[in-house]
């Protein structure tokens, strides 16, 4: 991901903004004892994480809360939780994507919020975009609160496009316009016989798929219950057959095994990812923008990326635990982040608001793509199955096997998988 300093001293304005509103319209509490509080993100969004930590302590004062960055001295973060879920000290509070915390809720490791958000009059778990709970929710029980909706959407080189005579793509484009964009802004500049610029990249993979899958078959890779995936479907062949067309047979995508483009460098026209991207473009030297996904013969797709807050099954104080993760998934903690850029808020009313916003970029489209976004289904066997999806896609990218033989022979070991055979 691409970084970008920023100053934290408008953060520190709305910080003391927030101190102000949240002490004087708090309640008395009577929240004592110690929790801890688990975290992973980057070094700035840290920072401001632990000023509004600040705000939550002002509002609590006999109760002490540990924090602990689960990314410190390197290394990686999930295994350092496990390893403190396998000494019996977990977080009581941890933030973390629902890809993480939810497999932890099938091993029973976290605690369900449904009754905690029942018996709470001043929550409402209406507020929340509904993919959002979805996302962090596994079999009908809520396990997260969403603190973010990272919706998806295309980026977009205005530069490229004025360049090569066209218009930007806005409004209801397609993937026809793809193709057809794909004759000016694909081009040989240095005359070796390869193509220096691109007209859409598929870097990120599974990530990168997303838009053109749910397009063409209307849904993931998984059924909604996890007891198939759809990788053989025609859809899904569809969508991947057009995919490695713009790679193999018009040559005006650029190939992720045999890199010689991206967005950032400033040499792809179209780039489909999250808004954790924004940050790092805004120091781009070209001119910028997002819009809508194409319209496929099953309508838009996106991808819902999303961190929340989960409460350890081994918590011995649940009512702090639960104050602090409703304290971090509300509307004060998602304000001073979305301002900052690192996050678009899971609250509907915050997110549809215009008052965190800085453009580039137009964040409509993310915020539109609600209506469609869907979350990756969480199975146990997640891991072996995003690991045979990759090979598929590996195999494509190689041109090792066409999309049909590569991707009907995913979904035979990944059915076989799931249905423990």
């Amino acid at each position: 991901m691409f970084q970008e300093k920023r100053s934290l001293r408008p953060v520190m304005v709305l910080f003391v903004v927030l101190v102000m509103a949240y002490t004087s319209t708090a309640v008395g509490s009577e929240l004592q004892g110690s929790i801890t509080f688990g975290w992973k993100g980057t070094l700035e969004a840290m920072e401001i994480t632990k000023q509004m930590l600040e705000v939550f302590k002002e509002k609590h004062p006999d109760l002490e809360v540990d924090f602990v960055y689960l990314m410190a001295g390197g290394g990686s973060w999930q295994e350092k939780l496990k390893t403190m879920i396998l000494a019996g000290t977990p977080p009581d509070v941890t933030k973390m994507e629902y890809q993480v915390g939810m497999p932890l809720a099938i091993e029973g490791l976290l605690l369900p919020l449904d009754e905690l958000a029942a018996k709470d009059r001043a929550f409402r778990l209406t507020d929340y975009f509904p993919v959002a709970l979805q996302a962090h929710s596994y079999q009908g029980r809520l396990y997260g609160l969403p603190q973010e909706a990272n919706l998806g959407a295309f980026f977009y080189n205005e530069d490229m496009f004025e360049l090569a005579g066209l218009l930007p793509p806005t409004g209801d484009w397609d993937h026809d316009d793809i193709l057809e964009w794909g004759k000016k802004l694909a081009r040989d500049i240095d005359g070796d016989g390869l193509n220096d610029t691109f007209v859409i990249d598929y870097s990120w993979g599974r990530t990168s798929m997303e838009p053109h899958i749910q397009a063409f078959n209307g849904q993931g890779y998984l059924t909604d219950d996890g007891s198939r995936t759809l990788l053989g479907e025609p859809g899904f062949i569809q969508a991947m057959e057009w995919v490695s067309d713009t790679v193999h047979v018009w040559g005006i995508a650029n190939n992720p095994r045999r890199s010689r483009g991206s967005f950032a460098r400033g040499n792809v026209a179209l780039f489909y990812n999250g808004p954790w991207m924004i940050t790092g473009f805004r120091s781009a030297q070209f001119r910028w923008d997002a819009t809508l996904t194409p319209l496929g013969p099953k309508g838009r797709g996106t991808r819902l990326s999303s961190d929340g807050l989960q409460i350890s099954q081994q918590t011995k104080n649940p009512e702090a635990a639960w104050e602090l993760a409703k304290f971090m998934a509300g509307e004060q903690v998602q304000m001073a982040l979305a301002r900052a850029g690192y996050l678009i808020p899971s609250l509907r009313r915050l997110a549809q608001s215009q008052s965190w916003r800085v453009s580039p970029p137009d964040y409509e489209p993310f915020i539109q793509s609600a209506a469609w976004s869907l979350p990756e289904i969480i199975v146990p066997q997640l891991d072996e199955v995003r690991r045979l999806y990759d090979a598929a896609l590996t195999a494509l990218w190689l041109r090792e096997q066409t999309p049909q033989a590569a991707f009907t022979q995913a979904a035979t070991l990944i059915n076989n998988l799931l249905q423990g055979r």
